[in-house]
C-alpha cells in the first residue's frame, strides 16, 4: 500500500488537527508538531522495508488507526479515559 501525497497531507492535517484538541497541552504538542512538520509527515512507521507502513507518510497514518481502534476498543469495553490520553498515547 502506496500513500499518494494527497493522503499524506490529509493525514498530517487530521494528526495535527487532533493536537489542537489537547487543551493545555496543545501549544507544547503543536510547537513539536510544526517544528517537525515536513519530516514527520513524511516519516516511514519504520526504517524496515519489509515491516508495516515502511514508506512515506507511514507514521501518521500508522498512528491515526491506532488512535482510532483505541477509541473504538474504550467504545465496545465502555472505559472511560480521556481522549486527550488517548491522543497523546
Amino acid at each position: 500500500m502506496s500513500l499518494t501525497p494527497e493522503q499524506i497531507a490529509s493525514n498530517f492535517d487530521k494528526f495535527r488537527a487532533l493536537c489542537e484538541k489537547l487543551g493545555d497541552r496543545s501549544p507544547a504538542a503543536l510547537a513539536l508538531v510544526d517544528h517537525f512538520a515536513e519530516r514527520l509527515a513524511l516519516c516511514p512507521a519504520s526504517g524496515r522495508k519489509e515491516y508495516h507502513m515502511a514508506e512515506p507518510g507511514g507514521l501518521v497514518d500508522h498512528s491515526l488507526r491506532v488512535l482510532s481502534n483505541a477509541m473504538k476498543l474504550c467504545k465496545a469495553f465502555e472505559y472511560t479515559l480521556p481522549k486527550d490520553s488517548l491522543i497523546i498515547a
